[in-house]
């Protein structure tokens, strides 16, 4: 396999972000790096519902890469429904 991979690819470091993350994956660690929020804080069930419902309106979209801004109907609901503290 080696012969197919050029000498500057395989003389390339490792990602310094991946070994962070390789290590995060652990469960005896508690991470501060990579922005690794804990697990328990997702709610899986309301994802759940909140994706199947998008994709039954948007179907296959959705997977498709986007502006870097993100979805514009989502910026809005967000603006108007998300209060952020300025203290």
């Amino acid at each position: 396999m080696n012969h197919i991979v050029p000498e500057r690819i395989r003389q390339t470091p490792p990602s310094f972000i991946r070994g962070i993350l390789k290590v995060a994956e652990s469960e005896d660690v508690i991470s501060f790096a990579g922005g690794l929020p804990n697990p328990i804080s997702f709610p899986q069930e309301a994802l759940k519902e909140s994706m199947n419902r998008i994709i039954a309106e948007y179907g296959s979209r959705v997977f498709q890469y986007a502006s870097t801004a993100g979805l514009l109907l989502l910026r809005e609901y967000i603006a108007e429904n998300v209060s952020v503290s300025t203290t």
